[in-house]
């Protein structure tokens, strides 16, 4: 279920004590989805919830606007395919400059453990977070080890002689490579518009 928060003070019942990944999914590729495989086995461990917690625009349109990218999928999509994979509770944050502000033990302790409550963590070898992305997996593990939560990292999915992430989906699409982009994604790739009104040769 999809569900839009906007601020860390409007959690909906039923989303806290859940295993979690926090991430942006963009594209919702195989790499995603092995760490979603992941984020419920440890959910069913626990007998919880699997919650993944993404967020809206992404941070890099509010930071710097100039290097924002287009997303591979929109929100709705994206929580779409998340639960179609098992995710039980995908929560959009929209972000905000105050969120941005918080250093990573700041954004530990307001999101992961008085939001969330959280019983563990799922995520990549990569995940960065707080101020700057100053916080590491490295301080995420010694900040879940002093709050009693599990952490699992989970490797990334290679393809192709190379990691699959959503910055690799992006440039085989701007390559015009399709056929690659998919293999990355585990589907084909999917986007919406508005169709306008053209010349009308068709007719």
């Amino acid at each position: 279920m999809l569900h839009w928060l906007d601020s860390t003070q409007d959690l909906p019942p039923g989303c806290q004590h859940g295993v979690v990944s926090i991430g942006n999914f963009d594209g919702v590729h195989l790499g995603h989805l092995r760490l979603v495989e992941r984020l419920r086995t440890a959910a069913a461990n626990q007998n919880t919830k699997a919650i993944a917690l993404t967020f809206d625009p992404h941070p890099v349109t509010l930071l710097r606007p100039e290097q924002s990218l287009m997303p591979l999928t929109w929100t709705e999509r994206k929580a779409q395919l998340l639960a179609e994979h098992g995710v039980d509770e995908v929560l959009v944050m929209r972000t905000s400059r105050a969120l941005l502000t918080l250093d990573a033990a700041d954004f530990f302790e307001t999101v992961v453990r008085h939001t969330l409550r959280a019983h563990g963590l799922v995520e990549g070898p990569n995940f960065g977070f707080g101020r700057n992305r100053s916080g590491t997996i490295a301080t995420l593990r010694t900040l879940s080890a002093a709050a009693g939560i599990q952490l699992e990292v989970v490797q990334p999915v290679e393809i192709d002689g190379g990691v699959v992430s959503s910055s690799r989906v992006r440039e085989r699409l701007s390559a015009g490579d399709a056929a690659a982009a998919s293999r990355l994604l585990g589907r084909p790739h999917r986007i919406r518009g508005r169709v306008g009104r053209g010349a009308a040769r068709g007719s």
